[in-house]
């Protein structure tokens, strides 16, 4: 408060010295102009004396008129410049009294705006100090904290190597880890993969090279020729193969599926074999089971025509029924049965199957026709007067693609339609099996071995597996 005071009465002074001198130099500049005007009119009367003094001079020394009038004219021109200069004299007085009256407002304004700056002066030098306090505290605090602040910087620059050491030690842990993480997520995928590429292989292997387990597969043939069920089971295309020692799966199978006869449509044996004992030791055994009836296949014939006279002779010997371009009539469960057995390939029927099929046709039981080649079905014997037929040959076209079917055949060349299954080609069903064996190097892909078996049943009976 004490210095708020001070503040304010030395304002006061100041304002009084301001006015003091202000006041001070208006005086004297007035007192300049007056003393100056009155030197001009003490000038002016003095000339204006002289000149009248001249001219009374003139005229009573001269009493010539025209110099009396010139004198008189000098007097009145004197006189002219004497009211002229009081006129001029006049009008600066008035020109000063303006420009004093409005030097004297002028004034009154400047003192009203410097006594308004006094009245607000002692306020602002109240706060004015609040404020010089309040900037010397922050300039305080501001100088306390920059000397923990410089410290601190201090310490974060010797702190900044074993910052970073640890940066990178974390950064190296972290890629360390990651590098793990990697590996063992790769690890896990090889495994993975490998365990997949192990079972895709092995399901590959079960199903796609399995060639040393058969499928059995069941069809149903119906016809008003047949009073009651009977059952057949097709074998065909073993080529010397064996189900166990001594066939003895194969013989379990036939024996477990009860047939009423069994079926064989050639090709038991293999071409260029050194011995076919197994073979007639199976059909032996087959016989035991059910009834035999065989047609030959080609691999047969060829043995045949290659010195192998004793082969026919052997079959009859099993206790098999050789249907070598024969037909044979049978009755089973009251049923009477046509069996047909056609050796002849598509391009020999016309030249040695005339009078066969001329037989097979007389006959009046359920027609079944047996015949090794499916192509006899494509132009010759499809719509002969049968009832049912059964082939092989084909061995399932050796390689069966996915969606596709059979991928080649010997005599029906690429993608072939009559591999395998049963289908219609003509007048009545062909069933076709895929076999049990193989005949050449090429091994078999996604065409496992068949065993078939045709149930024929009557066409009001509803029979299912």
């Amino acid at each position: 408060m004490k210095n708020a005071k001070r503040a304010r009465d030395n304002n006061v002074k100041l304002l009084w010295k301001k006015k003091t001198s202000g006041a001070e130099k208006r005086l004297e500049a007035d007192g300049i102009f007056n003393q100056e005007t009155e030197a001009e009119e003490k000038k002016l009367n003095a000339s204006v004396q002289a000149a009248k003094e001249k001219a009374d001079a003139k005229s009573a020394n001269n009493p010539n008129k025209a110099e009396a009038a010139n004198a008189e004219s000098v007097v009145s021109k004197s006189a002219e410049n004497a009211a002229e200069a009081a006129d001029i004299a006049k009008a600066a007085d008035d020109k000063a009294e303006a420009e004093k009256a409005e030097n004297a407002e002028k004034s009154e304004a400047t003192e009203k705006t410097e006594a308004a700056e006094a009245i607000s002066a002692p306020a602002e030098s109240e706060e004015k100090p609040e404020v010089e306090k309040t900037a010397s505290a922050e300039n305080a605090e501001k100088t306390e904290a920059s000397v923990p602040e410089a410290e601190r910087k201090a310490e974060a620059e010797k702190a900044k190597p074993k910052a970073d050491a640890k940066k990178q030690k974390d950064t190296d842990t972290e890629k360390h880890g990651g590098r793990m993480i990697k590996l063992v997520n790769w690890a896990v995928m090889i495994v993975l993969i490998m365990a997949a590429c192990f079972g895709v292989y092995t399901e590959f292997d079960k199903v796609m090279l399995d060639n040393d387990t058969y499928s059995e597969s069941f069809y149903v043939v119906q016809s008003d020729k047949i009073s009651e069920r009977v059952r057949t089971v097709l074998i065909t295309d073993l080529h010397l193969k064996e189900y166990g020692k001594d066939n003895s799966e194969l013989l379990a199978s036939l024996k477990e599926l009860e047939p009423d006869f069994i079926t064989v449509v050639g090709d038991m044996f293999l071409y260029g074999s050194n011995t076919y004992e197994p073979m007639y030791e199976l059909l032996e055994s087959m016989v035991d089971i059910a009834p035999v009836y065989f047609a030959l296949g080609n691999h047969e014939i060829s043995e045949y025509l290659n010195g192998h006279r004793e082969i026919l002779t052997r079959i009859s010997g099993t206790g098999a029924v050789l249907l070598n371009n024969s037909t044979v009539d049978v009755t089973v469960k009251g049923n009477l049965l046509s069996i047909g057995g056609l050796s002849e390939h598509a391009d020999g029927i016309k030249r040695y199957a005339p009078d066969f099929m001329e037989d097979f046709t007389a006959h009046k039981g359920f027609k079944l026709l047996l015949t090794h080649y499916p192509i006899n079905f494509m132009g010759y014997v499809e719509y002969a007067d049968a009832d049912l037929a059964l082939a092989g040959h084909e061995h399932g076209g050796i390689i069966r693609l996915p969606f596709a079917g059979a991928l080649i055949s010997a005599d029906q060349g690429l993608l072939p339609d009559l591999t395998e299954g049963m289908t219609y080609p003509g007048s009545y069903p062909l069933i076709i099996s895929r076999g049990m064996g193989d005949s050449s190097s090429v091994p078999r892909i996604n065409n496992q071995p068949e065993l078939v078996i045709v149930d024929i049943t009557p066409n009001k009976l509803e029979f299912s597996y």
